[in-house]
């Protein structure tokens, strides 16, 4: 499902111009989050702060919101809906084996490359001759490159992927192959082109 949050959205750019008031790149990334028990709904629809230090857990480099590169990282954070968990705007699931996890966008700004545990850690450390300090903290673990972040907005749920694992179920996914949903999608679309453009 692709999130449309305007309030969020906003809140995220406003975000983007402090980083460059402050002379960093935005250095944007696509990266994955999985929110554990937490419904993604609460982050989704939230109006003001969407993924929330609030709520952060201590990890490998102390108490942040963590995003992966890698989706098999996130997936260990999944959140499992059900019938009894799920909020009204999306489907309830019958199948006990599917998970979900976001694919966000992130604003990494000026980051450090981590290569030891600093659990202790509660905002990044200061660049060097600097009065500022970095905006992420970035590690590997997992067989994934992680992004840390210490505070709110710095992150933009832009789609929530519903996935299993295990054999094809047609049900679930119509497409058996990659290919066939690619040639789908490129002929939906030119279909509506052709609607559009030459009628």
């Amino acid at each position: 499902w692709r999130v449309q949050n305007i309030s969020l959205w906003s809140y995220y750019n406003l975000h983007k111009e402090r980083l460059a008031s402050h002379g960093a790149l935005p250095n944007e990334r696509t990266v994955f989050h999985g929110t554990s028990k937490t419904d993604p709904a609460k982050i989704y629809n939230d109006r003001q702060d969407g993924f929330m230090m609030q709520f952060a857990q201590r990890g490998l480099w102390g108490r942040g919101i963590y995003f992966a590169d890698h989706s098999s990282y996130s997936n260990r954070y999944s959140f499992k809906p059900s019938e009894f968990y799920c909020l009204e705007d999306r489907p309830d699931t019958e199948n006990d084996d599917e998970r979900e996890m976001f694919l966000a966008r992130l604003l990494v700004g000026n980051h450090i490359e981590m290569t030891q545990y600093d659990t202790s850690l509660l905002v990044p450390p200061y660049m060097p001759g600097s009065d500022l300090k970095y905006n992420t903290v970035c590690g590997s673990t997992g067989r994934s490159k992680v992004y840390v972040v210490y505070e709110n907005g710095r992150a933009y749920p832009e789609y929530l992927i519903r996935y299993y694992f295990g054999k094809r179920d047609p049900r679930r996914t119509p497409y058996q192959t990659r290919l066939d949903a690619v040639f789908f999608i490129d002929y939906f679309w030119s279909m509506i082109y052709k609607w559009l453009f030459e009628e």
